[in-house]
């Protein structure tokens, strides 16, 4: 086909038109070492779109899926400056041990949702606004002797290893869809006006 190339190296699409021809599979029409041009059939060029898109799908989904971390040190901070704690699909890393703290108090909301927290104890915390641990896996918490003055929420939190011994909730508290993976123990725990468990 070298009426195809024209003298600057690329090819003569005015004679893809004129004619009306479409090649059937690509065409690569190649003049001098570094210049080579491409041509795609509109059913290539379209299988080659949805390859592209399928591949930044899946990129984009693994993204998704990608829980940030978050050191339990920073948690800690804001709890000390009496700052809001709120995290969302995070990972928790280091012991997240707010028991030590003196006094043991948290003054502002608290809410960790679908995370992940490897160690954690609110052993002798009191938290005096509402608490959310919406859809949280822990694997290893104590909430022995920790006081809820407001609204907790546990629902959909999978327990693998927890204490809530001497606990006490003021209002209710909510459990629903919560899942205990090992025992659990609810011993001298106080529900001053109920709970919800599903």
């Amino acid at each position: 086909m070298p009426d195809l190339i024209n003298e600057k190296g690329g090819p003569k699409v005015a004679d893809f038109i004129s004619r009306g021809t479409i090649p059937q599979y690509p065409k690569v029409f190649c003049k001098g070492k570094d210049k080579a041009w491409i041509v795609l059939t509109v059913r290539e060029m379209a299988k080659l779109f949805i390859i592209i898109l399928a591949v930044l799908m899946m990129s984009n989904a693994t993204v998704s899926f990608a829980l940030e971390t978050v050191p339990a040190i920073e948690i800690i901070a804001k709890v000390q400056n009496n700052q809001p704690v709120n995290y969302e699909g995070v990972t928790i890393s280091g012991d997240l041990d707010l028991g030590r703290l003196n006094p043991a108090e948290v003054h502002s909301a608290f809410s960790i949702v679908n995370s992940t927290v490897q160690n954690a104890s609110f052993n002798g915390v009191s938290f005096e606004k509402d608490v959310s641990f919406w859809g949280t896996t822990f694997f290893n918490v104590g909430f022995n002797k920790t006081t809820f003055l407001e609204n907790s929420d546990f629902s959909k939190v999978s327990f693998h290893r927890a204490s809530f011994m001497d606990a006490a909730f003021v209002l209710p508290v909510i459990f629903d869809g919560a899942e205990f993976q090992e025992n659990i123990s609810f011993e001298e725990s106080q529900f001053l006006q109920g709970y919800k468990l599903q």
